[in-house]
């Protein structure tokens, strides 16, 4: 992923468009099919459409609204996110959000995760967070 959007980014002289890396991470996903088995999520913000964010799997990727999941456990949170998002949440209540939600899948889903790791994505930066198992929180 890393070295086709570098090269996308020196072709335009600027960010690549978000909905591109959405197809890059679809057609690796698609030609290691077999060998590779993955339901993921790209998300970015770009100059010319600002946030997005996509599902991805084998046999595609489609754009979401505000959020989107993905994986073995989301079948498990979908209920909770609907009945819980705020679109309107402030960072800290958006980590607590999904730490939740998170928590929640991974308790039912034993293929889900053992941390948790979430981006903040905004035009000005990107941070990273980080949560161990044992921080995990089932509300």
């Amino acid at each position: 992923m890393r070295l086709y959007t570098d090269i996308q980014a020196n072709e335009l002289g600027s960010f690549p468009p978000v909905a591109s890396a959405a197809a890059i991470m679809r057609q690796i996903i698609y030609t290691n099919a077999g060998r590779l088995s993955a339901s993921m999520i790209c998300s970015g913000w770009d100059p010319y459409k600002g946030f997005q964010i996509f599902s991805v799997n084998q046999t595609g990727f489609h754009q979401e609204g505000e959020w989107a999941m993905s994986g073995s456990g989301s079948t498990f949170i979908r209920g909770y996110f609907d009945a819980n998002f705020n679109p309107n949440m402030s960072l800290e209540n958006a980590k607590e959000f999904l730490t939740s939600a998170i928590s929640l899948a991974c308790y039912r889903d034993g293929s889900s995760g053992g941390v948790i790791r979430m981006l903040s994505i905004t035009e000005a930066a990107t941070e990273r967070y980080y949560v161990p198992y044992q921080d995990f929180k089932m509300k």
